[in-house]
């Protein structure tokens, strides 16, 4: 007589996963407390009660408030990172430059990156901390350049040049960001990145060094 093979049981989530997923949700918990709340009003029961965990889960995987706040920068520039390494290695990336600062100026103006703004402006009274999250600034920064180049290296071929170029851009997009906060304004802010495509196709150059400007109407 035959036996009949035993049912093989789905398999659950391993420890790592589980405990993957349970980092994530204390994460997002206290991104969506800093974007509802601010920095001042985000506590740890606040945080628990949005991820729905205990205080002992958050101690057990982030034991200071330290290990929480760079775990979540971490976090966020990860998912950013991979947004952006994803466009960059495209093999249409070059040609399509004018998507890549879409993308960057639609990173900016989310309202995750007002949380970690957040982060930055209330921790400057913790020198230790604000120096740590300076120290990953400049990190993330060396990572944002490396993707910048990818796209842009052709067409700026000029390293420093096209350093400064990136920064300016940056700059100009968090600072549209902070004026929208104040007065919003969807004209206005169409107006500036068409401004910002004009001088960015300014400082570029063909294959053959001569400079390629595509000329650009901007209404008032």
């Amino acid at each position: 007589m035959q036996v009949a093979p035993k049912p093989v049981r789905a398999q659950g989530r391993t420890q790592q996963e589980r405990r993957e997923k349970t980092r994530a949700d204390l994460l997002e918990g206290m991104m969506s407390a800093l974007i509802e709340l601010g920095y001042a009003r985000t506590t740890t029961g606040e945080i628990t009660r949005r991820a729905g965990l205990t205080s002992g889960a958050l101690q057990h995987h982030f034991p200071s408030r330290e290990d929480l706040i760079l775990a979540l920068v971490d976090y966020q520039f990860e998912a950013v990172r991979a947004q952006l390494e994803i466009f960059a290695n495209d093999n249409n990336a070059e040609s399509d430059w004018k998507t890549f600062i879409e993308l960057l100026r639609d990173i900016y103006a989310g309202r995750r990156y007002m949380a970690i703004w957040e982060i930055v402006m209330g921790t400057r009274a913790d020198v230790h901390l604000h120096a740590l999250l300076m120290q990953h600034r400049i990190q993330s920064q060396a990572t944002l350049e490396r993707l910048w180049s990818t796209v842009f290296k052709a067409l700026i071929p000029d390293k420093r040049r096209r350093s400064d170029l990136m920064h300016f851009t940056l700059s100009t997009l968090r600072g549209s960001v902070f004026y929208n906060v104040i007065a919003p304004d969807a004209q206005f802010l169409e107006r500036q990145k068409e401004m910002l495509f004009s001088v960015l196709e300014a400082e570029m150059c063909d294959r053959e060094g001569t400079v390629s400007v595509s000329p650009i109407m901007i209404h008032p």
